[in-house]
């Protein structure tokens, strides 16, 4: 496990930019809702790879009382986190090594983490995420959907570099079923891009008892 460490200095070094760009998630928001729909009361929640959250702010606004523990590999974005949501716990922690935290959830999110793993740390990822989830807690995952071999490093106007990776929703629901995780809802997102878009898509699954 080895994390890439130009990418975490880009997250790291553009979370003010980030945050400014995408803490509106108008797009994403129907299909949080829907996940926050399926918690209990009072639900301990996990995200994984916060940014600067944005996410976490939904959570908190439509899910019943909850207990939020925000994560992100990059520490400019768990304190940018933390400064919109005070009253989330937070904690700067790569989600591959999510097994050191020492409690269960009713529920994982992890808003935009599978394009900055590779297809067999996305396997792992999945496997962790179905031992650290409770009996019928739910998992929440977005990607873009891709060819593997066409991941690669993508670069922005300013010449920073992250290393970007596509999955294929047969990879991921085949991890799923291995996992004991059942799909329960799918949403597609038309990302704009310039004057195109990009598709994201999205799993709602429930960990079998």
């Amino acid at each position: 496990m080895k994390t890439d460490k130009e990418t975490h200095a880009t997250w790291n070094k553009l979370a003010e930019v980030y945050a400014e760009k995408f803490m509106d998630q108008t797009l994403y928001l129907e299909s949080i809702v829907a996940f926050c729909n399926l918690l209990p009361s009072s639900p301990r929640i996990l995200e994984l790879g916060c940014g600067p959250g944005n996410v976490t702010r939904i959570l908190f606004d439509q899910c019943e009382n909850p207990s939020i523990l925000a994560t992100d590999y990059a520490p400019s974005m768990v304190a940018l986190t933390q400064k919109n949501n005070p009253a989330a716990k937070t904690q700067v922690l790569d989600c591959r090594k999510m097994n050191q935290l020492p409690n269960a959830y009713h529920g994982i999110l992890s808003g935009f983490t599978l394009p900055y793993l590779t297809t067999q740390e996305a396997s792992d990822f999945i496997a962790d995420c179905s031992k650290k989830l409770l009996p019928n807690g739910k998992l929440y995952l977005s990607y873009v959907p891709g060819n593997p071999a066409d991941s690669g490093y993508i670069t922005n106007g300013s010449g920073d570099r992250v290393l970007f990776n596509y999955h294929t929703a047969e990879s991921l629901q085949a991890q799923m079923h291995t996992n004991k995780l059942n799909l329960e809802t799918t949403f597609t997102v038309l990302f704009p891009r310039g004057e195109d878009t990009e598709e994201h898509h999205i799993l709602i699954a429930t960990k079998m008892p």
